[in-house]
């Protein structure tokens, strides 16, 4: 305890007098050194249907596509059919494993050559903080196309709905050489509060400041992740032709990324169960650098003192995490507030809008997603969507909160208000693998025109899940509000410590308000 209150104070003392050093720190990186993509900085993303640009390829996560070898990593786009399509490649992303605010990104990758043939380093928002794209952003580092092969492409997309967008973004080209000369190139943003530049090779070529998105919010404050992908045709590079030579490689050498050390971040769990046990929080491992870090009352350190990486047992009460860490790039203190509740679900009554909401449209299908202000069924605040076009499944409409987390056998409920604009409307919940989607249960929901109380069973088979709240049975207008997903044995206070929280369907009960 002694110690804790000394660190403390040298955090809260030190906060005044942080050096901005503008001294690059190297905080991540992959250099493809193994024979596998590692599982735990990437992950595949898996299906077609045209990725929001008509995209020919189906994407893939096994080796016929995604090849780690001689310490790089290639992506492979072959000619095959494959459920419907007739090109193969892979997208990998390190959602939820490498997410950033600020710093230097950086990329060696040596780029394919083709009609139709889109290969793209970029990153989009962790979390959908302003809304669904454009207004939460988009940073696309390099984007090249095959038939191009003296120019490449740096661009950045914001605004308020997907009609009202805008970007900035600017070209380099190096005709009469090519890109496609068999060589690695270096492909990299720095990223700044109020700034981003793009460079290519060391050439700087486009800088775009947050005063030029004039009347639209400035959405390059979050948290983003990397996104590496070889698209197959789509609207931009057009189709292959008879030109094009298959199987095509994106071969790329190393990503890294660099920060200052006032925009190095603490990761770990920001909202837990109470007295949840082992939980681990870290910052970049940075060489010549100190930790010292400080708990609130009620928290205890069970190992990594003065080191990056510390684990905790929380009790009852919240607070915030802090470290202060010092190296000849500077001093910084970094604050990381954890919230003690037996909900899972953040931002459950949508009081801070759609922040850790994810809102969704696939094939074909719209919605106009809103706060509702005049009635929520408490608070300030509520979700609403219009449903204006339906498309072939459900999922087609649909909005997600942030991961859940459960233990395998374990039961969990859900809880939620909803109404609709006409009784004997319906919507659907289901939860689904966060990564391959996989099904693992869900339930169909009536609803009438008065906020009523939903409660669902799961019975969790997987240590995660994603759920999806389902509006794409039909068009209409449908409301939700204060959710709410725990352990059967918290819901019930029972003394059972356990970490939180998915589940199995067992039937719906209605409570009217």
């Amino acid at each position: 305890m002694k110690l804790k209150i000394i660190i403390l104070v040298c955090c809260i003392q030190y906060l005044v007098t942080i050096s901005y050093s503008q001294c690059y720190n190297l905080v991540w990186s992959d250099e493809f050194d193994g024979t596998t993509l590692d599982d735990s900085k990437w992950s595949s993303q898996i299906g077609g249907h045209g990725w929001g640009n008509n995209e020919l390829q189906y994407y893939t996560g096994g080796a016929n596509n995604i090849e780690v070898s001689n310490s790089t990593m290639k992506i492979i786009a072959r000619e095959e059919s494959i459920n419907g399509s007739n090109y193969s490649s892979a997208r990998i992303r390190s959602i939820g494993k490498g997410d950033w605010t600020y710093g230097k990104m950086e990329a060696s990758i040596k780029l394919p050559e083709g009609q139709g043939i889109w290969p793209a380093f970029w990153m989009m928002p962790t979390e959908s903080a302003y809304g669904t794209w454009p207004n939460s952003g988009e940073i696309d580092i390099m984007e090249f196309l095959g038939h191009q092969t003296s120019t490449i492409y740096g661009t950045c997309h914001y605004g308020n709905d997907y009609f009202d967008k805008s970007s900035s973004g600017n070209s380099h080209n190096i005709n009469p050489n090519s890109f496609v000369d068999g060589n690695f190139h270096h492909f990299s943003i720095e990223w700044e509060p109020n700034q981003i530049r793009w460079y290519v090779d060391g050439i700087h070529f486009h800088t775009f400041n947050a005063t030029d998105v004039g009347a639209y919010t400035f959405p390059f404050n979050k948290d983003f992740h990397f996104i590496l992908n070889l698209a197959v045709g789509g609207n931009w590079p057009g189709n292959p032709d008879a030109t094009t030579n298959f199987p095509v490689v994106m071969e790329i050498d190393y990503v890294r990324v660099f920060q200052k050390i006032t925009d190095v971040g603490i990761v770990g769990m920001n909202r837990l169960e109470p007295n949840t046990q082992d939980v681990v929080y870290s910052v970049p491992q940075i060489p010549n650098t100190t930790y010292a870090w400080s708990l609130p009352l009620g928290a205890s350190l069970t190992s990594g003192l003065n080191t990056n990486q510390i684990t905790v047992n929380w009790g009852a009460l919240g607070g915030n995490v802090e470290v202060y860490i010092s190296n000849d790039c500077g001093t910084a203190c970094l604050v990381y507030p954890v919230e003690i509740s037996i909900n899972q679900i953040l931002n459950s009554s949508f009081e801070n809008d759609f922040k850790n909401w994810s809102e969704n449209t696939f094939n074909g299908a719209s919605a106009n997603w809103n706060i509702d202000i005049n009635n929520p069924h408490t608070g300030l605040k509520a979700m609403c969507t219009e449903v204006t076009a339906l498309s072939s499944n459900n999922w087609d409409v649909q909005i997600s909160p942030n991961q859940l987390k459960t233990i395998p056998g374990e039961k969990y409920v859900l809880k939620f208000w909803a109404k609709a604009d006409a009784n004997n409307k319906e919507m659907s919940i289901a939860f689904i693998h966060p990564t391959n989607y996989t099904y693992y249960s869900g339930q169909s929901i009536t609803l009438t025109n008065e906020w009523l109380e939903y409660t669902h069973i799961y019975k969790a088979t997987n240590s995660t899940a994603s759920l999806n709240i389902q509006f794409g049975h039909e068009t209409g207008s449908f409301c939700i509000d204060d959710i709410l997903f725990t352990s059967i044995d918290l819901f019930y206070n029972k003394p059972k410590v356990k970490l939180p929280i998915s589940s199995s369907s067992q039937g719906i009960q209605l409570v009217p308000r």
